[in-house]
């Protein structure tokens, strides 16, 4: 711009107003936990989707849904937030929290019964502008806790995401939303021994395709649609009759692999094969593991060269 013009500014509102529930949200959740606790905010970051706070002192869940209580306690009671700049006299004696020495002229940002904060920032008129206080998280950090809080629309905004959700996965599940912990545990229940009787049933697979196979010098299979756990089993079977095998699984010239044998040090293939086709991977004398890229008639060859 040059200097001289005039220009016209207005504010972004709707991000204001929400930088403000959230600052002032976290005003009253750090004073709420200075005065329980004697924490100190040593860090705060209000996002554009969720703010941190970081307090130098371990909370556990029990004190966190304590805090947030209280502090959701504040914005129902609207209290006022009161905006002075006291003398030098007065801040003497005004308990504030502060992250720094001040000097000059310091602007005290006071929710009554709540918290008394040396600061720049913008917040909400009353406290009943915030809406809601809500921790959806917190994790140790650096010796204390670092706390994920989102207030007023962003809050709401989370519950309308969250309550969608718990719909749609208990209609699909067929159960009432106050069901929901337990239809997802039968669940987990359900898929674990969908998982037990699927790995039996491989197992028997796997010793039938080995049975077919017969025995020898060396096995190199192909295969599809197999974890990494299933390539490794069924070329640890295809080892008990083989001197050393080999199973492939994947598609469009990229492959997972295993090399097992019970008499040669299956490292130097592994080492050879990676060479060879752009692999990585590694393992154990008698077992190794990796991946490869290359087409299948050429890591056939290569094997069958060994």
């Amino acid at each position: 711009l040059e200097t001289g013009i005039t220009v016209t500014g207005h504010i972004d509102w709707r991000r204001r107003f929400d930088f403000m529930q959230q600052h002032s949200g976290e005003h009253i959740f750090s004073g709420l936990a200075h005065t329980h606790f004697g924490a100190a905010n040593v860090g705060f970051h209000l996002g554009l989707e969720v703010t941190t706070i970081d307090l130098d002192v371990p909370l556990n869940e029990k004190k966190v849904n304590m805090l947030e209580r209280e502090a959701n306690e504040a914005v129902y009671k609207n209290l006022p937030v009161e905006i002075s700049y006291p003398s030098k006299a007065e801040l003497a004696v005004l308990p504030y929290r502060s992250k720094k020495e001040l000097s000059g002229r310091v602007r005290i940002v006071t929710v009554p019964g709540y918290d008394i904060c040396a600061c720049c920032g913008t917040h909400v008129a009353r406290t009943g502008e915030i809406g809601i206080i809500k921790i959806t998280s917190f994790q140790n950090y650096k010796g204390g806790t670092r706390l994920f809080m989102l207030c007023g629309g962003r809050a709401f905004a989370d519950y309308q995401r969250k309550n969608a959700d718990i719909q749609h996965v208990t209609t699909s599940l067929s159960i009432k939303p106050e069901e929901l912990c337990q239809g997802v545990e039968r669940l987990c229940d359900e898929i674990t021994a969908h998982k037990i009787y699927e790995s039996s049933v491989k197992r028997e697979l796997f010793a039938l395709k080995a049975k077919s196979l017969g025995s020898g010098e060396r096995v190199a299979v192909f295969e599809e649609n197999l974890s990494s756990d299933e390539i490794r089993r069924f070329c640890l079977t295809l080892a008990e009759s083989f001197g050393i095998a080999a199973v492939f699984c994947g598609k469009n010239e990229e492959w997972k692999y295993s090399v097992a044998s019970k008499k040669l040090d299956c490292l130097g293939v592994s080492k050879a094969l990676n060479q060879a086709f752009c692999g990585r991977g590694g393992g154990k004398p008698e077992l190794v593991q990796g991946s490869c890229r290359g087409t299948r008639e050429k890591i056939k060859a290569f094997f069958d060269a060994l």
